[in-house]
């Protein structure tokens, strides 16, 4: 993946998360995967941290 993103990506910390069960069909280079469980409304915020700037 370093050939199609550029090593700054990885440099950065960055995770490949793969998408697919038996062969991948895309995947999605961010930082760690995060889930959070809450009765809010949808309309509520949703309790993850804001987003960082990207470039």
């Amino acid at each position: 993946m370093t050939e199609i993103l550029g090593p700054q990506v990885f440099a950065r910390g960055e995770r490949l998360h793969v998408i697919g069960e038996d062969r991948m069909t895309g995947f999605i280079a961010g930082g760690p995967l995060e889930h959070r469980e809450t009765r809010a409304a949808d309309s509520e915020p949703s309790g993850f941290l804001p987003m960082p700037p990207t470039e």
